[in-house]
């Protein structure tokens, strides 16, 4: 049909145009106040976090993470709506179209208001604030140790980064060192026994075998000193 080409149905807006009125429509819904409700999903995985209270899940070394949870349920947020009436209403009063269970504790509701999100734990007694819930969770805290990757790449020798020994030589190795002819420091062997009672043994014949060494070491001394000062008279 002439003259209709870049537009939709003979109509007066063009492609571009109903692009532009489409996408400002969304902008204007997602800017609407709205709360979500979230409930862990079925199943083993979450059998532990379900009905938990925050600080047993903190102690337990655990997190809201948002992958454990599903959405059962999101609405327009009206003016004056608070947390207490969103736990009132779906307690008492559930929304037909609402198909999870009463809320409860480690439910989660996030709020979007003025285009920013707040996410809410309902604890025990009201809620608490879980910034967490909205940031991406890889791993869960209590699988891993946030220094391990640090010391693995940059401490190498320096036993001390994180406070724990994990590689300082045993009193056996440096033993081996010593039948083999090498010298060691007073300051390695310190720090051998240590890590060695970190690891719940303690080998003090090396200790033995030192001091039999430095006590030899002595008498050589002695023994030259004299003769120089025998050659001297």
């Amino acid at each position: 049909m002439p003259g209709t080409h870049g537009r939709l149905n003979a109509g007066e807006l063009t492609q571009g145009e109903v692009k532009e009125l489409y996408a400002k429509a969304q902008e204007a819904e997602a800017d609407k106040d709205t709360f979500s409700i979230y409930q862990l999903k079925q199943g083993d995985e979450t059998r532990d976090f379900r009905f938990e209270p925050y600080n047993r899940l903190q102690a337990a070394g655990n997190v809201v993470d948002k992958a454990n949870y599903e959405l059962v349920y999101s609405a327009e947020l009206t003016p004056g709506t608070s947390l207490e009436d969103i736990y009132t209403r779906f307690n008492i009063e559930h929304p037909k179209d609402f198909k999870g269970h009463s809320l409860s504790v480690s439910d989660v509701v996030v709020l979007h208001q003025n285009g920013q999100d707040a996410a809410h734990y309902v604890d025990s007694f009201g809620y608490k604030e879980v910034p967490e819930f909205l940031q991406e969770q890889t791993q869960q805290p209590e699988k891993i140790n946030p220094l391990k990757h640090v010391e693995d790449t940059i401490e190498q020798n320096d036993n001390n980064f994180d406070g724990i020994i994990n590689n300082t030589p045993t009193v056996d190795e440096l033993e081996a060192k010593v039948k083999a002819g090498e010298q060691i420091s007073l300051v390695d062997l310190a720090e051998a026994i240590k890590a060695d009672k970190e690891r719940g043994k303690e080998k003090p014949s090396i200790r033995a075998q030192l001091k039999a060494d430095k006590e030899r070491t002595g008498k050589k001394k002695n023994t030259k000193q004299k003769s120089q000062d025998l050659e001297r008279s």
